[in-house]
């Protein structure tokens, strides 16, 4: 916590020698938020000078400041927001200036030490002391291969035994088969775990606990979790802890538990649903997206913990739902639509992220109507388009209005909150922080430390964070099989290829679908799963912090991801078509099976 009316400051000097100043010496500078520049004890740039937005470069002639021999350069950095970072370099002189290892930089009353060449990539000390997902592939490798090989053995024996007939019950089998997976998993583990491990998870029990006790909703500077989390989630919980806790001192976990638990396996069955209106007929590609959806490892762990994103989940996924309804009926339901309104409304009443959501549903509604009307096309888009919105407002508008009125912005976060400022560790990314991948395969937890696409996939096929500890000798306390998990990610290696393959085929059918409707299906699951992706990178650089890159935040796109997936891997098994080829065939769903396995002992073992 810094304090902002004394906010910290570090001097950053080095010093450079010139024989005899020729031409135009020209200095550049860029700093991490505020600097002041001081060349041989005078002040060539003061603090007052500095453009509102620190990511514009200053430039300045200092020909005139510059000396034969001697030249000794300060630059002071001050940042509330981060560690103070700077960016200089002098042109002109024979040898170019330019901050590097060679600079120093003093804080306060610490002796100087060498300055240090920003990098926002860091490996985690910790995750080093446990073995990595090879070394312990290695010593599971019996058991892998014995699974592995029974899945193939099951899917020959499957596969003869079911040539030529109908599977249509297939899906909803195998849908009630992951429910008892989930329900397994929460008596067994779930309401076993500790309440207070999950992202956050203190903080949102607070919330909760202080709704029961002064039946009064927060304003955002009154917590740590009030600070820009709608109340929703937190009033049901809030009621149902009240109810329960007369019954039993287990009855308010359970109740919480239960919330996250119910709201999880919901997203498992809408996209049951709606990958059974999607693919129609198409049994094997609505099996593909509900496996997906049901073995997927962050919508299990998060599901697991108290907090309100499991429940924005199901709400968005199931808006989603219901436009995917929409978009495939041939005349628009005003039900429909006020539904859609209702779903969005409740989901930005429990956490503010909908709001990437509801333009996209709005504009992919409107261009379901511009093809459906049958007299004026923008009467009735303004009409439906209004049914929602109005929906959407009439449920969270207060909440909105109440910041409005408090903060002068409907949208209050943390880092800006009046009068406490704030940052974590980075405080900043660069590029190369955007650019790598790989230590999530070598070493998983807390790989996202080292970059976005480790953070995304080491949360996304395993509980990377370790429920949000800060520590892997705590890692008993989710009750995980952490060497399971550890070989799941190698496990899920090939879903990467197959869903940029998805990714591809979505990207065809657009162009080459006759049907309006499943043109528009297919740009609505393909503009979601970028625009959920590109929110999460967006926030990542604007809130800095190792832990903000989380698959948890991708969980909206439920839906287009799993069948984005389900596109993909048909595709692929769809060069094994040929029956000289079936052998390749059972290997990929031999792959499959096995990689559900790992995840279910991963979980529940």
């Amino acid at each position: 916590m810094v304090d902002p009316g004394n906010p910290g400051e570090t001097s950053f000097f080095t010093q450079f020698t010139v024989d005899q100043p020729a031409g135009s010496i020209l200095l550049y500078v860029r700093s991490f938020r505020k600097v002041s520049i001081f060349l041989n004890g005078v002040c060539v740039l003061p603090f007052d000078k500095n453009p509102k937005n620190w990511k514009n470069i200053i430039s300045m002639d200092i020909t005139g400041h510059v000396t034969s021999g001697m030249n000794i350069l300060h630059a002071n950095v001050q940042n509330d927001f981060g560690p103070p970072l700077l960016y200089l370099h002098i042109n002109g002189l024979p040898n170019p200036i330019r901050t590097d290892h060679t600079w120093f930089a003093k804080t306060g009353d610490a002796p100087p030490v060498r300055a240090v060449v920003a990098d926002d990539t860091r490996i985690y000390p910790e995750s080093r002391t446990i073995p990595s997902p090879m070394s312990i592939m290695k010593t599971k490798y019996l058991q892998i291969s014995s699974i592995f090989l029974l899945a193939v053995i099951i899917m020959i024996t499957g596969n003869h035994l079911t040539r030529g007939r109908n599977l249509r019950f297939l899906p909803i089998a195998i849908a009630t088969g992951v429910t008892f997976f989930w329900f397994f998993l929460f008596f067994h583990k779930i309401i076993k775990t500790h309440p207070f491990i999950g992202f956050d998870a203190q903080n949102h029990l607070q919330y909760i606990m202080y709704l029961i006790k002064n039946r009064a909703i927060p304003l955002p500077n009154e917590g740590c979790s009030m600070f820009h989390h709608p109340p929703l989630y937190y009033a049901i919980s809030a009621f149902g802890v009240f109810l329960t806790s007369s019954f039993s001192r287990l009855g308010p976990l359970i109740f919480v538990k239960a919330i996250s638990f119910l709201c999880g396996l919901g997203n498992v069955w809408i996209v049951y649903l709606a990958a059974r209106k999607i693919f129609k007929d198409d049994v094997k590609k609505t099996v593909y997206a509900l496996l997906f959806a049901g073995i997927l490892p962050v919508n299990i762990y998060m599901s697991s913990y108290a907090g309100n994103e499991p429940l924005h989940t199901f709400l968005v996924t199931l808006s989603l739902f219901i436009t995917v309804k929409v978009i495939l009926s041939e005349k628009v339901n005003d039900l429909d639509l006020f539904a859609i309104g209702i779903t969005l409304g409740l989901a930005i009443l429990t956490k503010v992220t909908a709001i990437v959501i509801i333009p996209l549903i709005l504009f992919i509604i409107g261009l379901k109507i511009s093809n459906t009307a049958n007299k004026d096309p923008c009467r009735e888009i303004i009409r439906d388009v209004g049914i929602i919105s109005v929906a959407i407002f009439a449920l969270s508008g207060w909440y909105y209005i109440r910041n409005i009125h408090h903060f002068g912005q409907p949208f209050v976060v943390n880092w800006r909150l009046p009068p406490l400022m704030w940052w974590q560790d980075p405080g900043f990314h660069t590029i190369r922080y955007l650019t790598q991948f790989g230590e999530s395969l070598r070493y998983p937890f807390f790989s996202g430390f080292y970059s976005f696409w480790d953070s995304l996939y080491s949360t996304l096929w395993g509980d990377g964070f370790i429920g949000g500890l800060v520590s892997l000798s705590q890692k008993s306390y989710t009750s995980w099989n952490y060497d399971y998990m550890s070989i799941g990610y190698l496990m899920a290696v090939p879903t990467i290829p197959i869903i940029l393959i998805g990714i591809l085929k979505q990207a065809f059918n657009l162009l080459s679908f006759k049907d309006y409707n499943y043109k528009v299906l297919s740009f609505l699951m393909l503009l979601c799963a970028y625009l959920v992706l590109f929110f999460v990178c967006y926030t990542t650089f604007k809130i800095p912090v190792f832990s903000q890159a989380k698959s948890s935040y991708c969980l909206a796109a439920l839906i287009p991801v799993s069948f984005i997936f389900a596109e993909g891997f048909h595709a692929v098994a769809g060069w094994f078509n040929d029956p000289r080829l079936a052998f390749f065939k059972n290997i990929l769903h031999g792959w499959l099976i096995t990689l559900m396995v790992v995840i279910f002992i991963a979980f529940a073992g």
